[in-house]
């Protein structure tokens, strides 16, 4: 008995320490460049050329995470991820889009994608946000042995602007929906990615008030910028600034409200999503994100936000 728990034990944490992505494009160039991104950290790469091939992947090999671009032949990337939802409804789809796609990447966020990148960003974004995305799955599988074990509830949350916080913090509320027993494994991680944009906004951009620009930050980026400014005098307090959630959860809905401190660029400011601007605007990714998951989204002058979902 010893032994087979000894194995388990092995077999989980080589489960994080190496993790399988799945890349899904029909253009060798950019699994090349995929790959050459993400084998930075160890991480296995399979590929397939488009979802029918990913699909017959899945269904052979371990997967913890796909990757895909939109346009391919045979099957695109928004059929896969439909077909992933009945098939894989627990692997994770990160979906890559071109620029004027908006509204091709926001029918594949209510299909089931987890969040949507710009091609433009990849070596930008990709390494963090598939590493996130591991982070939540692997914590929604923890959370699994103890599904609902924890009652419906309200919950009240209080951090500092430490961006390496976010993930943990995250991962805690994800482990505390799935033991509540709330919404379904998809609609989880999905809250959790999109509540993971929102807590980073807002400690980066609003609290901190660092600019917004048309080029995303990467994690280093970012974590280089507080470093800086917790040691300049001017600039150290701005670090206390607090972010608030409040989460409650009954029978009818799960109610999400944010407050802050800071005085820096509101979501509210940012351009629409499908609008001119919005692709070179984060914010327009983040409404996308929580306007394509939740049923009302409320923004006031402050800057508070409340998401509803409708259990």
């Amino acid at each position: 008995m010893i032994k087979i728990e000894a194995r388990l034990r092995e077999y989980a944490e080589k489960m994080i320490e190496m993790p399988t992505i799945l890349l899904v494009d029909d253009s060798p160039t950019q699994i090349v460049f995929a790959q050459s991104v993400l084998q930075e950290h160890g991480i296995s790469i399979r590929s397939a050329q488009h979802g029918r091939d990913a699909l017959d992947v899945m269904n052979t090999h371990h997967v913890d995470v796909v990757v895909t671009d939109m346009q391919m032949p045979v099957m695109d990337g928004l059929d896969l991820i439909r077909e992933m939802q009945i098939q894989h409804p627990a692997i994770p789809a990160i979906l890559l889009t071109g620029h004027g796609s908006e509204g091709l990447a926001a029918e594949a966020l209510s299909a089931g994608a987890v969040t949507y990148l710009s091609k433009e960003h990849i070596h930008i974004q990709l390494r963090d946000t598939t590493h996130r995305v591991l982070q939540l799955a692997h914590a929604h599988t923890q959370a699994m042995k103890i599904k609902g074990v924890l009652r419906r509830s309200a919950f009240e949350f209080a951090t500092d602007s430490c961006i390496d916080r976010i993930t943990p913090l995250v991962c805690l509320q994800l482990q505390m929906m799935t033991t509540m027993r709330l919404l379904h494994t998809g609609h989880r991680i999905r809250i959790a990615e999109a509540l993971h944009y929102l807590y980073y906004h807002t400690m980066l951009h609003e609290n901190l008030e660092l600019p917004i620009s048309k080029t995303p930050l990467s994690f280093a980026q970012a974590m280089s910028h507080t470093d800086s400014m917790r040691h300049d005098k001017d600039t150290v307090h701005k670090l206390q600034r607090a972010i608030s959630v409040w989460i409650d959860a009954n029978d009818d809905a799960l109610t999400i409200t944010l407050a802050h401190q800071g005085l820096g660029g509101s979501l509210k400011q940012g351009p629409l999503p499908g609008t001119p601007d919005s692709f070179s605007d984060e914010r327009a990714r983040g409404m996308l994100l929580l306007t394509s998951l939740m049923d009302e989204v409320f923004i006031n002058r402050r800057g508070e936000i409340m998401l509803i979902k409708r259990l």
